[in-house]
């Protein structure tokens, strides 16, 4: 929508989320949030897969890592660890239309180019 018609519908100060419900998109599916939900499952799952470890593991769910992983920094801070990794998704941009500075992932391919 032009700036004009998003102005009948929102002002500034209105509370907005999407209120989008999962999608099929193929063999794809597709949902509000699905990257965090994706990613909270696969570490539940990992916990519940793990039997022993040599080292301590933590899992932490954090907030805030669209605006500089602000949750994740502090989790590491908190618990000075020695190794960690993020795990996150995003959608496949290799659609019609897509600009190539966008294009950043293709579909069954994962990540493309060099990351920052």
């Amino acid at each position: 929508m032009s700036k004009e018609e998003v102005e009948k519908y929102v002002s500034v100060g209105d509370l907005i989320t999407r209120g989008r419900k999962l999608i099929e998109m193929g063999e794809c599916v597709n949902c509000k949030s699905i990257d965090n939900r994706a990613s909270a499952f696969i570490l539940i799952e990992m916990f519940r897969e793990l039997k022993e470890a040599a080292y301590d593991v933590y899992g932490v769910f954090t907030v805030q890592e669209e605006v500089g992983i602000r949750g994740g920094s502090v989790a590491a801070q908190q618990i000075q660890l020695d190794f960690g990794f993020g795990l996150d998704t995003t959608i496949a941009f290799d659609v019609p239309g897509a600009v190539a500075h966008e294009k950043v992932t293709e579909l069954g391919k994962g990540s493309i180019g060099q990351c920052p």
